[in-house]
């Protein structure tokens, strides 16, 4: 069971993250937390702020991760279609280096010429895009670099944090 636990408030960036774990509400920098960056960008840019403020742009190994990461993007607080994740086009891999054991193409995906790949909110099928169009994306913290300086809290969604 996932739970949005808090939103972070930066110029021009809402950052959402989920806990695994009830005792870790306190701590939405724990490690592997996923973030959720509503603020459009290219995949390389993307990619670029996620490793800059966190660890990567988030790799989805399991069926429990896929699911788990749509979860935190039908959230209530938050509307968002689509976002990257760390799949690229050179035999598909993630953004952190490791191969791609697990996939949820959505039907006829991935197509030619669109070599990075986006999550879909309503289906949590992935399917592939060109790199230069600008979506919202997804982090995560695995725990090798320290959250963003001074963030807000500023709502509290599922538990008393």
């Amino acid at each position: 069971d996932t739970d949005v636990c808090a939103v972070y408030s930066e110029p021009a960036v809402t950052l959402l993250c989920i806990s695994g774990e009830a005792a870790d509400c306190t701590d939405c920098s724990a490690t592997h937390d996923q973030i959720l960056v509503q603020t459009p960008m290219n995949w390389s840019a993307a990619q670029s702020y996620c490793r800059e403020k966190y660890t990567d742009l988030i790799s989805i190994n399991t069926e429990q991760d896929n699911i788990k990461i749509t979860a935190l993007m039908l959230s209530n607080a938050i509307n968002t279609q689509t976002a990257w994740i760390g799949l690229y086009k050179t035999s598909w891999g993630w953004s952190d280096g490791s191969n791609a054991t697990y996939t949820n193409w959505k039907s006829g995906e991935p197509k030619d010429g669109k070599d990075c790949a986006l999550m879909e909110t309503s289906s949590a099928f992935w399917f592939g895009e060109e790199c230069n169009k600008n979506h919202d994306f997804l982090c995560y913290q695995g725990g090798k670099k320290s959250p963003p300086p001074g963030p807000e809290i500023i709502t509290i969604f599922g538990k008393r944090c």
